[in-house]
């Protein structure tokens, strides 16, 4: 199953939170991209955080695995309940790679849509799902986010997460778009925004990892997400 990623809604700015911290909302461009957000680690220090959501996805995780494996880079993976459900042994695999897992909801639902009873239920059915693999952060799906939704995943436990960058790899565009776009986000402490069922994406991250080494770049899983 695939699950629409993009919409005017799905590219609100929402804050981004890291390791617990607070920082400013991101604001939507004129092209209804969020912004750039503030470096959220220290300045000069040159690592990316790369996150894949709506999986695991057979045939594609698997693949994405073996490409992060060859550069010993690690990523965080928001990954939907209902996706999780039907891959147990894929989630496994992620986390004996080591890299981080986050919440995406159970089904990928518009959150700011439902009654806090029905968030509740959205996360904690995927934190059951997921299993203890999981980390304690969640990233709501669309990036739709507000008061009712935070503080329900705070009171589980989660920390939102949301980007400072993304490729929009749900549309149809070539490798060097992907490259294009994940060059344009390159900077000390960014997170950037992509899906693991895109082979076109996972091109484009074998492509840009060898750059990313030359540049003296580290892919890291988000500290936030980790166990």
């Amino acid at each position: 199953m695939e699950w629409p990623a993009g919409g005017a809604r799905g590219r609100r700015a929402g804050a981004i939170v890291l390791a617990g911290a607070l920082l400013v909302a991101l604001a939507p461009s004129a092209s209804g991209l969020p912004a750039p957000a503030p470096t959220p680690t220290r300045k000069a220090d040159k690592v990316l955080y790369l996150t894949f959501d709506d999986g695991p996805v057979a045939g594609r995780t698997p693949q994405l695995l073996r490409v992060l494996a060859a550069y010993d880079a690690t990523a965080t993976f928001f990954l939907v309940g209902g996706m999780a459900e039907g891959h147990p042994r894929l989630v496994r695999r992620i986390a004996r790679a080591g890299h981080a897992i986050g919440n995406h909801t159970q089904s990928h639902a518009r959150l700011t849509d439902l009654s806090r009873p029905q968030v509740r239920r959205q996360l904690r059915w995927a934190t059951e799902a997921i299993g203890p693999s999981m980390g304690p952060c969640m990233r709501p799906p669309y990036g739709l986010i507000n008061a009712r939704v935070r503080r329900e995943a705070t009171q589980q436990g989660l920390t939102p997460v949301m980007w400072s960058g993304h490729i929009e790899d749900w549309a149809t565009h070539s490798v060097a778009w992907h490259v294009g776009q994940l060059k344009r986000y390159t900077r000390p402490g960014a997170i950037i925004l992509l899906h693991d069922r895109n082979i076109r994406t996972i091109r484009a991250v074998r492509r840009m990892l060898p750059v990313w080494q030359e540049m003296g770049y580290r892919l890291e899983s988000l500290p936030a997400c980790r166990r």
